[in-house]
């Protein structure tokens, strides 16, 4: 499943096979990208930041969740260096 947002520009996927999360920031614009994902329990969110610049491939989080369960996702934007959130996506649900 893969999600994205123009208005974030960010993109989220989850590979099934391996458990893993991607995301990328995808616009050099000064903000970083931030991926709300579940913990392996799924009891809460944690947040994952690309900070290292857009356009320069994914990052990986190895989860190992329970087969079947449901989880929610969003990706935000913030400009680190002045302490500012531009917003988040609306939660997006997915199965593992």
């Amino acid at each position: 499943m893969a999600g994205g947002s123009e208005a974030f520009r960010a993109k989220a996927c989850f590979r099934e096979s391996t458990d893993n999360w991607e995301f990328q920031d995808t616009h050099a614009d000064g903000w970083s990208a931030a991926f709300s994902y579940p913990d392996n329990a799924l009891s809460r969110q944690l947040r994952a930041w690309d900070s290292d610049g857009a356009g320069n491939g994914w990052n990986k989080l190895n989860m190992e969740y329970p087969e079947g369960r449901r989880m929610t996702i969003s990706l935000c934007s913030h400009d680190r260096d002045a302490g500012v959130s531009h917003g988040c996506t609306a939660r997006s649900p997915i199965v593992s």
